[in-house]
């Protein structure tokens, strides 16, 4: 009796032995998974600008095989920009229309690895005659409260026809705008906005950086108006 008690506790501990080494190679292989991520590209651009999309393979080990497919629609990506060198990056040339959408895939021996869905904006610019462009205006920023002092609104305009805006406020990731094209942002816990821009068109260099900023009232003002 003893002894089948003995046997019992044996065969326990080396189940649990077993299953633990299971659950560790089980979590190891999830985590090693490897993840498809894009890292760099534009979200506006225009018809027949260069695009530039750069990405990340974590985890990614023995890839024979990288690239990218895009299309007009998220679910029909019909074409293919195969990476060249050893820089995970490609590039092609906007259509004259959009939206765009791409994936990026990662491909090793067994597995065909691949990114989520990202979509980039296709904006039509103003014809330009480039020989008459030596540089792009600096931006104006205008920062108009609502009535109710909850947002604001803020328009950011460059005189160089065609040209967009890539803009940051209070420190955020910069994104990129239509010129003169008013957005707004909200107040909730911000007292102070400051918001900073450039324009850019085209292979040029981007303009000086401009400089706006804005400051809530108090609310003991605000009940006096």
């Amino acid at each position: 009796m003893q002894n089948s008690k003995i046997i019992q506790i044996v065969a326990i501990a080396a189940a649990c032995v077993f299953f633990s080494y299971f659950a560790a190679d089980t979590a190891r292989a999830v985590y090693l998974r490897p993840t498809v991520m894009a890292t760099d590209y534009t979200r506006f651009t225009a018809p027949g600008q260069k695009i530039e999309i750069k990405w990340v393979v974590k985890n990614g080990a023995m890839l024979t095989t990288q690239f990218v497919r895009w299309g007009t629609s998220p679910g029909c990506l019909v074409k293919a920009v195969a990476r060249k060198g050893n820089i995970p990056k490609v590039s092609f040339k906007a259509p004259a229309k959009g939206p765009i959408y791409f994936r990026i895939f990662a491909q090793n021996s067994r597995m065909l690895y691949y990114s989520p869905v990202y979509a980039i904006s296709i904006i039509p610019q103003a014809p330009v005659n480039r020989k008459n462009i030596s540089t792009i205006a600096k931006p104006v920023i205008k920062i108009v409260p609502a009535p109710c002092k909850t947002y604001v609104t803020i328009s950011i305009k460059s005189k160089t026809p065609g040209a967009m805006i890539r803009c940051a406020v209070n420190g955020k990731a910069p994104a990129t705008r239509q010129n003169n094209r008013p957005f707004s942002y909200s107040l909730k816990g911000s007292k102070n906005i400051t918001v900073r821009a450039v324009a850019f068109w085209g292979g040029l260099k981007p303009s000086s950086v401009a400089t706006g900023s804005f400051t809530r009232p108090a609310a003991a003002a605000i009940a006096k108006r």
